[in-house]
This record gives C-alpha cells, sequence and structure tokens, in this order.
C-alpha cells in the first residue's frame, strides 16, 4: 500500500492487536503550494505483518504486495521452459531476464528488510 504523511513514519507500527505495518521505501519530498509556502512530506509502502516482525515475515509480506503466488510461479516456470528448450528464442530471453530482475529485487528486499529491522531495534 502506497502512502504519505506529513510525518516521517516509523520502520515498525505497532498496531496493538497483534499486527504491525512495516513502512519501507520511506522518501522525504518537497513540495511547494501557490503562496509559495513550502511543505515537505514523506511516501511510503506499508505492508501488515501478523506476530513479532522477523525478517522472514517482512520479506514474505514485501513479496507478496508486489507479486501474488501465481505471478511467481509463471516467473519460475518459464524460466525453467526456457532452460529445457521450451521456448522461442525471444520467449526465453524475455523470461530469462524477468527471472533474474526478480531474484535481484527478492535480494534487495532482503538486505533492506534487514537494515530497516535492526533501525527499528528488531532482530530475528
Amino acid at each position: 500500500m502506497k502512502s504519505n504523511s506529513n510525518d516521517r513514519p516509523q520502520i515498525i507500527q505497532d498496531l496493538g492487536n497483534g499486527a504491525f505495518y512495516y513502512n519501507y521505501a520511506i522518501t522525504p519530498k518537497t513540495e511547494t503550494d501557490e503562496e509559495g509556502n513550502e511543505r515537505k512530506s514523506y511516501d511510503y509502502s506499508s505492508v501488515k505483518i501478523w506476530g513479532k516482525p522477523t525478517r522472514g515475515a517482512v520479506v514474505k509480506a514485501v513479496i507478496r504486495d508486489e507479486l501474488d503466488e501465481t505471478a511467481e510461479f509463471d516467473l519460475v516456470n518459464s524460466y525453467n521452459a526456457a532452460q529445457e528448450g521450451m521456448l522461442d528464442e525471444a520467449e526465453a530471453a524475455r523470461a530469462i531476464a524477468d527471472y533474474k530482475a526478480y531474484l535481484r529485487r527478492v535480494q534487495e528486499i532482503k538486505t533492506n528488510a534487514k537494515a530497516d529491522l535492526a533501525a527499528a531495534g528488531y532482530t530475528d
């Protein structure tokens, strides 16, 4: 979920019912209104997790927010079909590139989640 706030959001926001928001990709921005007044705000993404915020829970929530299981299976199956020579050259190249981009994104999510959780005082 994309959000915006006038205040910098906490990385981990306890909702008080066993659920937490993991707020990530927090980006400050400054806007100027019609009268020339500057206003600072923050754009960010949020996912809800249940139970203690762990790296695994955060990574899973972010991945599922970006890509559902069916789309993920399609990436894997298309990559495997390309490896087995079952796709034409253009389809194979696209399937391999898409899968490698997905793997890079997963690694980025894992790295960011680890750093964010440490900054918020959470460890596995």
